[in-house]
């Protein structure tokens, strides 16, 4: 292999770029999990306003939103808790640091340091793609739960509205 340095320069700008993609997940995870506190807590304001007559079902609508209600709030709580999975601190990889590496690249010189160096890149930057495609595997799977949840809360809210105009 030729000992280019616009090599050595692709996979660092690759892998700075992977680490950005990585950074730019955390910040969507941490805004995912602002908003769906936000919305538990908007639906746990609607369950304390109407907790009395909701948890005591009298007749078929009552089952409906009784039911309908455990299952917007099973949502929520599936989708933060994925959210919060994939905010979990994890190691990010970091191109070999090690002391033995460092002592390769200062006892040798020009292609055995510029495969060292290259290696130690391109290896890491494998590692932290597959770390990022996981962590957007758990937010995706988060997306998913919160837009049930919105349906789930959206039905919920119309069957109690419904039964207020209607009883």
């Amino acid at each position: 292999m030729e000992t280019n340095p616009y090599k050595i320069e692709y996979v660092k700008d690759r892998y700075f770029d992977e680490l950005e993609r990585f950074k730019h997940l955390e910040n969507k995870c941490g805004r995912l999990i602002v908003l769906l506190t936000i919305i538990i807590t908007a639906f746990a304001s609607i369950i304390s306003l109407e907790g009395k007559e909701i948890l005591k079902p009298n007749s078929f609508v009552d089952w409906v939103i009784l039911l309908s209600g455990l299952f917007t709030i099973i949502a929520m709580i599936s989708s933060w808790g994925h959210a919060l999975l994939a905010l979990k601190v994890k190691v990010t990889p970091l191109p070999s640091q090690s002391t033995d590496n460092l002592d390769f690249i200062y006892k040798n010189e020009g292609e055995e340091v510029f495969h060292q160096i290259y290696y130690c890149y391109a290896d890491t930057i494998q590692e932290l793609e597959k770390s990022t495609n996981e962590k957007a595997d758990i937010i995706n799977l988060s997306y998913e739960e919160l837009a049930i949840s919105a349906w789930a809360l959206g039905a919920f809210s119309l069957i109690i509205t419904l039964n207020y105009i209607l009883t």
